[in-house]
């Protein structure tokens, strides 16, 4: 599932929900250890972020 594409980059694909990617995930991120992670979300998923961050902690 994550694909080599030169010393420094790597791309990982994986549908969100599935455990087996999440776990998947995880051994490749131990193994690669990266320094920098990028991921791609939803316009609607940064509303529901922007939402969970304005609700107060109790």
């Amino acid at each position: 599932m994550m694909e080599k594409i030169n010393d420094y980059f790597y791309i990982f694909g994986g549908i969100k929900g599935l455990i087996r990617d999440g776990d998947e995930l995880k051994r490749q991120l131990y193994f690669v250890k990266p320094e920098i992670m990028m991921i791609t979300i939803s316009p609607e998923e940064v509303k529901g972020i922007k939402y969970l961050l304005r609700i107060p902690l109790k």
